[in-house]
């Protein structure tokens, strides 16, 4: 049986956050204002809710399978996949209907992951200590994130966790770790240079850079070094950026979202027109956001 009072246990702890990095390890640490650790439990992603009134088993993420994430299986969360004009509260239902069926201890809402909750266990983990924010970032290793998490900007102590989390993924050539540096740092002369340096051997590491990357800012400089790519599996980022939140027509969120832009309609020659009338990137961009939400 569930234990539907788990949350009631979690909110007589005072618990306010949460953490589950490294996210491989299948471990979550609960935390109070202060800081500490009051709990912790293993957990199994069941689904994630959103972008749009959608929900998606977490089974049917590949990314979750390709970094070992733990998650509820396809035979025992069942179909369909993925649910249209769901909201968040029939996800939250359907979530412990499963959690129920699996014998799981609770449900929990990690933002937007709903996650299968066992072993709950009150005071510190055996284990080290709980990763700090920027280590939290630095293995990220799924793109479910809402618009709203993520920051416009990364705080500096966090650039280089984030980097050394990048160079460890073994996923990026030299040449392009260097560019990742210029990311990080929003070095936009320098990305322009190195535009053409991207190969198609490229693409598949910096596509995985980009949804490790934990703010808006370097995700948009990101897009600019892809650029001139035009390779079929950039299309869910340049769609990603879309959703970024609007800044003056001159920066890079824009610039970003041009490219985007121009790239999906298979003409960057079109890039012009979105770069230079910043109402009309912002209106298509906001469209093009709510069709993939209602699709």
């Amino acid at each position: 049986m569930t234990d539907l009072k788990i949350l009631a246990r979690l909110d007589a702890l005072g618990v306010v956050a949460w953490d589950t990095a490294p996210p491989e390890q299948g471990r979550i640490r609960f935390q109070d204002r202060s800081g500490s650790m009051v709990a912790h439990a293993r957990f199994r992603v069941i689904l994630s809710y959103g972008p749009g009134d959608i929900y998606t088993m977490g089974w049917s993420i590949a990314a979750y399978r390709t970094a070992g994430i733990p998650f509820v299986g396809r035979e025992e969360a069942g179909e369909p996949a993925v649910v249209h004009r769901a909201s968040r509260e029939e996800a939250w239902q359907r979530g412990q209907e499963i959690a129920a069926k699996i014998g799981a201890q609770g449900a929990y809402w990690a933002a937007t992951l709903l996650l299968a909750i066992d072993d709950l266990t009150e005071g510190a983990a055996s284990v080290s200590t709980a990763p700090t924010e920027g280590q939290r970032y630095a293995e990220l290793a799924h793109a479910l994130l809402t618009a709203e998490e993520l920051p416009v900007e990364i705080d500096p102590y966090h650039k280089r966790p984030v980097y050394e989390a990048l160079r460890a993924a073994g996923q990026l050539r030299p040449e392009m770790l260097t560019m990742m540096v210029f990311v990080l740092e929003g070095d936009l002369n320098e990305i322009a240079v190195a535009q053409k340096e991207v190969t198609a051997g490229d693409v598949p590491g910096l596509i995985s850079a980009y949804w490790k990357l934990p703010a808006w800012r370097p995700r948009a400089d990101l897009i600019d070094l892809l650029k001139l790519r035009r390779e079929a599996e950039l299309e869910p980022i340049w769609l990603d950026v879309l959703r970024a939140p609007n800044g003056r027509a001159e920066d890079s969120i824009h610039m970003a979202k041009a490219v985007a832009l121009a790239r999906l309609d298979g003409d960057l020659e079109r890039w012009n027109d979105y770069w230079f009338d910043w109402p009309l990137t912002r209106r298509e961009a906001w469209r093009r956001v709510e069709a993939r939400g209602r699709a």
